[in-house]
C-alpha cells in the first residue's frame, strides 16, 4: 500500500511534535548534506539555465530592496551580525532591539531609507562605545552622516571642528530640520 505525499507529511508533522529535540538533533545532522545538495543545485541551474538564474536574482535584488524599504531594520540587524563576525565582538541584538527614529538624534536631519546605496540621511547602527560589541544598551540608529563625522574622532577633536566652524563659517540655511 502506498501512501500520498500529504499523509507523508501529516505523519512526519506528528512524528516531529511528538518528539521536538530528536527533530531538532536530526535537522542539524542534515545540515551539511543540506547544503552540498542546495550548493549543487544552484550550480547546476546557474549552468544549465543561465537566463532563468539571471532572473531569479534580480526578482531576489527587488524583493531585498522593497522589504529594506519597508522595514530598514532587517538589513541593519543583518550587517551588525555580520561586523560582529568580521571584528570578532558580541551581537545580542533582536529586531525589537533596533529603534528607528523619524529624525538622527545627533544632527536632526529626516531619516530616509535609499535605494540600495548610503547616503547622508541614510539610518545607520552606531555603537556608542566602539570597544564594546552590539548590545541594546550599546547602539543607536544615527544617520550616516553623524556616524561618518563620529567614526574616528574623539570628542575633544568634534568640538574643536565646532568652533573652529562656528568662529570661521557665515550661517547656512540647513535643509531637513
Amino acid at each position: 500500500m502506498s501512501t500520498s505525499n500529504a499523509q507523508r507529511q501529516r505523519l512526519f508533522r506528528a512524528r516531529r511534535k511528538a518528539d521536538p529535540e530528536k527533530y531538532a538533533a536530526y535537522q542539524e545532522a542534515r545540515k551539511p548534506a543540506h547544503r552540498e545538495w542546495a550548493r549543487k543545485k544552484r550550480a547546476r541551474l546557474k549552468k544549465e539555465q543561465p537566463k532563468k538564474w539571471a532572473n531569479l536574482l534580480a526578482a531576489r535584488r527587488v524583493l531585498a530592496k522593497q522589504k529594506h524599504k519597508a522595514d530598514p531594520r532587517h538589513g541593519l540587524l543583518q550587517w551588525a551580525r555580520k561586523r560582529a563576525r568580521d571584528k570578532n565582538t558580541i551581537c545580542t541584538l533582536t529586531l525589537d532591539d533596533i529603534i528607528v527614529p523619524k529624525r538622527c538624534p545627533a544632527l536632526g536631519i529626516i531619516l530616509k531609507v535609499g535605494d540600495g546605496k548610503l547616503h547622508a540621511a541614510s539610518p545607520t547602527l552606531d555603537r556608542r562605545d566602539p570597544r564594546k560589541g552590539y548590545t541594546p544598551k550599546n547602539i543607536a540608529v544615527i544617520s550616516h552622516r553623524a556616524n561618518a563625522i563620529k567614526t574616528d574622532a574623539t570628542i575633544k577633536e568634534i568640538l574643536a571642528v565646532a568652533a573652529w566652524l562656528q568662529s570661521t563659517t557665515p550661517t547656512r540655511k540647513v535643509f531637513n530640520r
